[in-house]
Order: C-alpha cells, then sequence, then structure tokens
C-alpha cells in the first residue's frame, strides 16, 4: 500500500503603489522572469506482500487451489504402503513469491505441530495418530529448518528489504509404525511482518 501526498506550491509576487498627490499609479518594473515551485512529496508505507505459491517438485502429493487457498493434499495411493499402513515418503517444494520494502521476518509455524488424525487423542497399540514433518525455507539469502518433533516454527528476520522467491521443502518421511486410518491434516502458516 502507498500513501501519496501531493503538495503544490506556487508563489507570485506584484506590488502596486500609490502617491497621495498623483493620479497615477506606479508600478514595480515587471520582472523578467517569475519563479514558480511545484513540489511533489510522496510517502512509501512499509509494506510486504505474498503471492500465490508455485510448485517446484513434488512426491506423493499435489497442490490444489481451491475457494481461493492452497491446499497440498497427500495422495491417497502413494503417501500410505497398501499392504503394510506405513507411510512411504512424501514431500513438496514450492516457490513463494515475497515482496518486502523495509526489514522484516518470514515466519512459518505448524498450527497442530505435526500432521495429526482428525478425532484422535493419544497413540494406541501398534497405530500412530500423529505424523512429523520437516520444513526447510530459504529466504533473502538465509536458510532455516525445523522439524515437528522438536518445534512449531521457524522465524527468518532480515535486516533490509528483500523481493524475489522464496523456497519452502516440506519433507515427511517415510516408516515408522503404521498410522491408524483418518484424515490427517496440519496447517502451515506463512507470514511477512515489516519490523522497521
Amino acid at each position: 500500500m502507498m500513501k501519496t501526498l501531493l503538495r503544490l506550491s506556487l508563489a507570485v509576487s506584484a506590488g502596486l503603489t500609490a502617491s497621495a498627490g498623483f493620479a497615477q499609479v506606479v508600478t514595480d518594473p515587471i520582472p523578467e522572469s517569475l519563479e514558480r515551485s511545484i513540489v511533489f512529496e510522496g510517502e512509501a508505507t512499509r509494506a510486504c506482500l505474498i503471492e500465490a505459491p508455485t510448485v517446484d517438485s513434488q512426491v506423493n502429493t499435489r497442490l490444489d487451489r481451491a475457494g481461493g487457498g492452497v491446499n497440498v493434499a497427500l495422495s491417497p495411493t502413494g503417501f500410505i504402503d497398501p499392504e503394510t499402513g506405513v507411510p512411504r515418503q512424501s514431500g513438496i517444494s514450492l516457490s513463494l513469491p515475497i515482496t518486502c520494502n523495509t526489514a522484516h521476518q518470514l515466519r512459518i509455524a505448524s498450527r497442530e505441530g505435526a500432521l495429526i488424525r482428525e478425532g484422535a487423542g493419544t497413540d494406541t497399540g501398534a497405530f500412530r495418530s500423529r505424523l512429523d514433518f520437516d520444513v526447510e525455507v530459504n529466504w533473502a539469502g538465509i536458510t532455516r529448518t525445523f522439524s515437528t518433533q522438536n518445534s512449531a516454527q521457524l522465524i527468518i528476520p532480515v535486516p533490509d528489504a528483500a523481493t524475489g522467491q522464496a523456497s519452502i521443502n516440506i519433507s515427511i518421511p517415510g516408516g515408522g509404525a503404521p498410522l491408524a486410518a483418518g484424515q490427517y491434516g496440519d496447517t502451515l502458516i506463512v507470514e511477512v511482518e515489516a519490523t522497521s
């Protein structure tokens, strides 16, 4: 968003004098040129913009754009081994166009802290209801990672303005105990905030 202030200044002067004893008007000589100033001033407010991501690569996933949102769907036929119920390695790499005209920070957070089975309590028996994943982000020459096993977010502080593509890699490791049947999900929140 840009707020623009326009201020115009025009200056013209001419002097008129009259003498009480004469019925004559005396004027100052007309200058050869008059100065006129037009001053334009504007302010670019601090702003950060994020555009829709594009897919660089994907394994057992697909990107769906529905209802104005972006969803990463795990392939039901490729994500889970049909004979063992064990998850296969899956992931997606995205490019996210970002522009920030001032110092800022990029924050990516997992709302649930992992892929969690809908309506699940704690894991029981041989099946699990939680699947951790790893996130790697590269933005403005800075790379940060987090795993939902240890943390639920990462923050990249950027001391200057930047524009370009943020690279976001989401990796779901394969193997481990089989998953209990059900719908698994999480939401990754991507936030860019001006800090100066």
